[in-house]
């Protein structure tokens, strides 16, 4: 009888195989880069973009979320391909690019006219409100530490679905506002 059921469960035992369906499968997502105007003439300085300071969650993969009240839970299976924060470093890059002939991503040794240093306070997915959150702030400093400009932003973007795929396409839509106000302050 002993011998009937160790049969039983080694041969159970070898067979057992988690059931996993379509859903629990993971899948990783990037920021789409903004679709931004080319200029004709671009402005003949080399700049330097900084890896944005930011709160430590932002540093890590997860799809997050959070309410008005800031308690935060992330997706399950739902991650960056990268982290916000580097994410937003290249978002920054790629618009300068559109205005300066150079444009280098720090940790860089070669010589440059300008920097660009930002600071993202928040770039959420607030819940209850249904909607993404950006507030950066960005400074323009010059070879000698001088802040030359600086701008503060504050964006938001309600989105239909609170799925991950409807918050990816929430962040894209958020980037694609960032990259046009950046160059609207370049500009000035």
């Amino acid at each position: 009888m002993r011998y009937l059921v160790f049969l039983i469960l080694l041969v159970q035992g070898c067979s057992f195989k988690p059931n996993f369906d379509e859903s629990s499968t993971i899948a990783k997502y990037l920021i789409q880069k903004p679709v931004l105007h080319e200029y004709k003439t671009k402005l003949n300085q080399t700049v330097n973009v900084s890896l944005p300071v930011a709160p430590s969650y932002l540093l890590a993969k997860n799809i997050t979320y959070s309410d008005t009240n800031g308690v935060h839970g992330s997706y399950v299976y739902h991650f960056w391909d990268e982290n916000l924060v580097k994410q937003m470093q290249f978002l920054l890059a790629h618009t300068l690019s559109k205005r300066f002939s150079n444009v280098l991503i720090s940790p860089s040794k070669i010589k440059h006219d300008l920097e660009l240093e930002s600071r993202i306070d928040t770039f959420d997915f607030i819940y209850d409100r249904k909607a993404i959150v950006l507030n950066v702030k960005l400074f323009l400093v010059n070879n000698e530490g001088v802040i030359i400009n600086s701008k503060s932003l504050s964006l938001s973007q309600k989105i239909e679905k609170i799925n991950p795929q409807g918050v990816v396409r929430g962040f894209n839509l958020v980037s694609q506002k960032l990259g046009e106000e950046v160059l609207a302050w370049l500009e000035q």
